[in-house]
């Protein structure tokens, strides 16, 4: 059973833990072999699994540019987001996962190395992603609904920082700082060198026509 909770806990179903309508993962129902308190408890690492699988696609979908033909051949109707502060966020959401991977390897060796391991103690391993992996969750559902974009994405993340949760705050903070990595690159190479470095119109500075038809830099706010 173990074997198949590591696996739902990577956010993958499997023959114990299936997928639910929502896209999340839930134990399958009735099973003789699990106590109702055991099962719970289950549901409630299981949901981890589902959250994780959801950033992970988040990650896949907008971390790398797509190509104009990739663009043609999406079949929804939808304006994909792009942009270098989404490619940042989804660098910063890379880190801050990373110690849950590391989290689940541990995991693993200690099960492999403890067979009668109890379920309390990995609920207790992973404790803190609880309150993180929905907060998250939550980000990526609003940038993806709303199709948040350049500055709009360090409102968003500067919003959900002002929390009382300090582990919440400290995961937000480490996207946050690699997106404002973004910002002090188009800040420092508009008044140092004059260039607007700004493919995706992201920046707060942009280019203007004028009446003559010649373009020329104004601030758009």
């Amino acid at each position: 059973m173990y074997h198949e909770l590591l696996i739902a806990l990577s956010g993958l179903p499997g023959a114990i833990f299936k997928a639910d309508k929502y896209g999340g993962l839930e134990v399958t129902k009735n099973l003789p072999f699990l106590h109702p308190s055991e099962a719970e408890l289950l549901d409630k690492l299981c949901s981890l699994g589902g959250h994780y699988r959801s950033l992970l696609k988040f990650i896949e979908t907008y971390s790398v540019d797509l190509s104009p033909i990739d663009h043609l051949l999406k079949n929804d109707n939808r304006n994909p987001l792009e942009g270098q502060y989404l490619h940042a966020f989804c660098a910063g959401l890379t880190s801050v996962l990373k110690p849950y991977q590391d989290s689940l390897v541990q995991i693993e060796r200690r099960v492999m190395k403890d067979p009668y391991t109890s379920l309390s103690h990995i609920h207790r391993g992973l404790e803190e992603y609880f309150f993180i992996f929905p907060v998250l969750s939550g980000l990526v559902e609003t940038m993806d609904t709303n199709k948040l974009h350049g500055c709009q994405v360090l409102e968003l993340l500067y919003n959900e920082s002002n929390t009382g949760n300090p582990t919440v705050r400290k995961a937000i903070l480490k996207i946050l700082h690699a997106c404002h990595g973004v910002l002090f690159k188009q800040l420092s190479a508009w008044m140092i060198y004059g260039i607007l470095m700004d493919e995706y119109d992201e920046f707060f500075i942009s280019m203007k026509s004028t009446e003559g038809g010649k373009r020329k830099r104004y601030p758009s706010f």
